[in-house]
C-alpha cells in the first residue's frame, strides 16, 4: 500500500507519545496526529488500531484519538467491524471496546450482518456465549468524559441512527 510508510509512522510516533502520556505527559493529539489521520484516513486510522494494538495500550491509543472516531456514525463502525472481522484477536478487542464505551451491541452486529466474515460469527458465539459486556457503566461514562467525550450523547445518536444498543437508556440521565 503506498500509505504504509505513513501509517508506519502515525503508530511508532503514536506508541511513543502514548507512554509519555501515561507517564503524565500532556500531549495534544488531536493537534499532533490530525494531518497524519487525515492522509491515512479516519477509517483506516481506527482499523490499523485494532489490528496493530491490543488491551490497555489499544484502549489508551483510543482514548487519546477520541477525536477521530468520536461522530462516527453507527454505519462507519459497522465497516470498522467488516474491516477487521477477519482477525478473531481484532474481533475480541473490538467487543470489549465497542460494548461497554459505545454501547453497541456488537453480538447482534455481527451475527445480523451476511457481510461479516464467519470468522467473526464463530469465534464471538464461541467466546461470548453469554453475551458481550456490559455498558452504560459510570466507569465508562467518566473515562469517556475525561477525553472530551459525552458518551450519553453518543449512545443516544447512535441508537437514533439504528444501532444495536447494549445501554439501558431508562437508567441514565439525559
Amino acid at each position: 500500500m503506498r500509505d504504509q510508510p505513513v501509517a508506519a509512522r502515525l503508530f511508532s510516533d503514536l506508541l511513543d507519545d502514548l507512554a509519555r502520556w501515561r507517564a503524565g505527559e500532556d500531549i495534544d493529539f488531536q493537534t499532533r496526529y490530525e494531518a497524519s489521520v487525515r492522509t491515512l484516513g479516519p477509517v483506516r486510522m481506527v482499523v490499523e488500531l485494532f489490528r496493530r494494538l491490543e488491551d490497555s495500550v489499544l484502549l489508551d491509543a483510543l482514548y487519546a484519538t477520541g477525536f477521530v472516531w468520536k461522530d462516527f456514525d453507527f454505519w462507519t463502525w459497522r465497516d470498522v467491524l467488516r474491516s477487521i472481522a477477519d482477525s478473531r484477536q481484532a474481533v475480541y478487542q473490538f467487543v470489549w471496546f465497542a460494548a461497554p464505551f459505545l454501547g453497541l451491541d456488537v453480538l447482534a452486529m455481527v451475527a445480523d450482518d451476511p457481510a461479516v466474515d464467519d470468522t467473526a460469527k464463530d469465534f464471538v458465539r464461541y467466546e461470548f456465549p453469554s453475551g458481550a459486556p456490559r455498558a452504560g457503566g459510570v466507569w465508562e461514562r467518566n473515562a469517556m468524559d475525561a477525553v472530551g467525550i459525552d458518551a450519553v450523547a453518543m449512545w443516544r445518536r447512535l441508537a437514533a441512527e439504528g444501532a444495536p444498543m447494549k445501554v439501558d437508556f431508562s437508567r441514565l440521565e439525559a
